[in-house]
């Protein structure tokens, strides 16, 4: 099992009209290192292996809901889908980001959602209303270190 998330490289999608956020997902993400966790032959406990299994997303970015859509389309056209996508609440020319994510899992059936909020644009309930409440969407709330 640990063969495949090895060789596995999922596709992450940064919606956001803001730079600094695009950096600070690619920094959390290209530089996430995970720990090899095996059961130990006497007692059955996890124990660490310390050859580290280093996680890896190809992560692109959008910087506007058009070029996102845009993104998402061009994915499922090509056969290479995203994973997930980080949406932004505040995007640009008017629209908001929970239009956008509507849009988007309505365009792709397999794609996961994060909504990135800070605490005084959108309650969790607000959110929930318009996409739903389901395994397919979570909310973040800003600011994120």
């Amino acid at each position: 099992m640990l063969e495949s998330v090895e060789n596995t490289i999922e596709r992450v999608l940064i919606i956001d009209r803001r730079r600094d956020n695009h950096v600070a997902f690619q920094r959390i993400l290209t530089d996430a290192v995970q720990c090899r966790r095996t059961p130990c032959e006497n007692s059955g406990h996890l124990v660490s292996d310390p050859e580290p299994i280093v996680s890896r997303f190809e992560v692109d970015s959008a910087y506007d809901e058009t070029e996102g859509v845009a993104a998402i389309r061009d994915a499922l056209e090509h056969d290479r889908h995203y994973a997930l996508a980080f949406i932004g609440v505040r995007l640009s020319q008017g629209r908001d980001g929970l239009s956008v994510a509507e849009q988007i899992l309505a365009t792709d059936p397999d794609i996961q959602i994060v909504v990135c909020t800070n605490a005084f644009e959108n309650t969790g309930a607000e959110i929930a209303r318009t996409l739903g409440i389901g395994h397919r969407t979570l909310i973040l709330k800003r600011p994120f270190e």
